[in-house]
């Protein structure tokens, strides 16, 4: 459990550091909210979709207040900060788009 909460608190940190993302909500035992700025619920959704049809890791969107946002939440003892922080770098480039590019 432990370990859960320290990797919350370091990836709290973490997000706080960063331009794109916002923590939204403090961590609450090992679960907290971001937001990536400019995004709405078709961008986290695109987002979402792609890494967990490709494997890489679930996160889904939520709302809270209304508003999109993720939730992480921390139980596994053995999740490493570097993939934490792949997944985060994941959200500072242009979001995925759900349907077929359009023509331009």
């Amino acid at each position: 459990v432990e370990a859960g909460l320290a990797l919350a608190r370091r990836v709290a940190a973490e997000i706080r550091s960063r331009p794109k993302l916002a923590l939204v909500m403090e961590t609450d035992l090992s679960v907290l909210l971001l937001r990536r700025e400019g995004w709405g619920e078709d961008e986290y959704a695109a987002w979402s979709t792609l890494h967990a049809k490709a494997g890489t890791w679930l996160v889904l969107p939520t709302r809270w207040r209304s508003e999109p946002v993720l939730r992480l939440c921390f139980v596994h003892p053995r999740t490493q900060f570097g993939d934490v922080e792949r997944m985060l770098d994941s959200l500072e480039v242009e979001p995925p788009t759900l349907g077929p590019p359009s023509a331009g």
